[in-house]
């Protein structure tokens, strides 16, 4: 909704607002509570809620991979992760096309898929939050295992958040 739009409605419902009848007020409040929720809804980008400070430890990392990435690889994103994601990706103006994968799914269809990407060249990103220590474990050992002699990769999981880069060795 543009700025234009924005400004008639307050100079309407500042003289609504004016209005010595109760019921007019009424309506103008009706008419602000209505456009505050469309305009926060017209964006369509979560209202990031729950577990705030688990979001704003992954900002660094999308910050590392808009910075890093190029239009060829492949971003993996868990579900948990996804809303603070897009937030923070809108926020620095940045689109980073990514794949939403299910932290619930076996950790060798995870290991396909990410092998399935790196043998088409793409180097793979992969971030989340709210992970068990057995599943960050097994995450390790499984990206250990299964790039460790084919890939430059670095994890990081400090902070809650688990951050996998693995590229093509140079």
């Amino acid at each position: 909704m543009s700025v234009i739009f924005y400004i008639s409605i307050c100079y309407f419902l500042c003289a609504l607002h004016l209005s010595k009848k109760f019921y007019i007020r009424i309506i103008a409040n009706l008419l602000l509570a209505t456009i505050t929720i469309a305009a926060f809804v017209a964006y369509k980008k979560p209202i990031i809620k729950h577990q705030f400070f688990m979001y704003q430890q992954t900002h660094r990392h999308i910050t590392n991979i808009a910075n890093s990435a190029t239009p060829n690889d492949a971003i993996f994103v868990a579900p948990t992760t996804r809303a603070g994601f897009l937030y923070y990706s809108y926020i620095d103006n940045v689109v980073l096309p990514h794949e939403v994968v299910d932290l619930n799914m076996d950790i060798k269809l995870l290991q396909n898929k990410m092998q399935q990407a790196f043998g088409g060249g793409k180097n793979v990103w992969f971030i989340t939050i709210n992970h068990t220590p057995e599943w960050q474990k097994d995450f390790i050992e499984m990206v250990g295992s299964s790039f460790s002699n084919i890939a430059d990769f670095e994890i990081d999981t400090r902070d809650g958040v688990i951050f996998a880069r693995i590229a093509h060795k140079k």
